[in-house]
């Protein structure tokens, strides 16, 4: 079992705590999770990091700005459900880098 099995997290926050150093969190912080993040880069791993937190993902994803999951897909140009889904891991991750500390992070930057 690799550190990114999703099956060994209970949510996404734990996988995201346990997968992300201190240089992704600037990179998050500061770029997005487009500019290629560990983990958060190929459709196999957001898909399985979506369909193991779906809840949460969601919920993380469209608090911020109340605007419903559709409302997304229109704003990204998704052209079918992999690339919402992939949108959604990522505006989730890149929200969670604002709101979490991880170790050797040195504070909100």
């Amino acid at each position: 079992m690799t550190k990114r099995d999703v099956s060994q997290y209970k949510n996404f926050e734990d996988w995201f705590l346990a997968n992300i150093d201190a240089g992704s969190l600037h990179t998050l912080r500061h770029y997005g999770a487009s500019a290629g993040i560990g983990g958060l880069c190929h459709y196999r791993d957001t898909i399985a990091l979506f369909n193991a937190f779906e809840d949460e993902i969601e919920r993380l994803a469209t608090d911020e700005h109340n605007i419903g999951i559709w409302q997304i897909a229109r704003r990204c140009e998704a052209r079918g459900v992999t690339q919402l889904k992939n949108r959604l891991v990522w505006i989730a991750a890149e929200r969670l880098a604002v709101t979490l500390k991880v170790e050797g992070d040195a504070g909100h930057d």
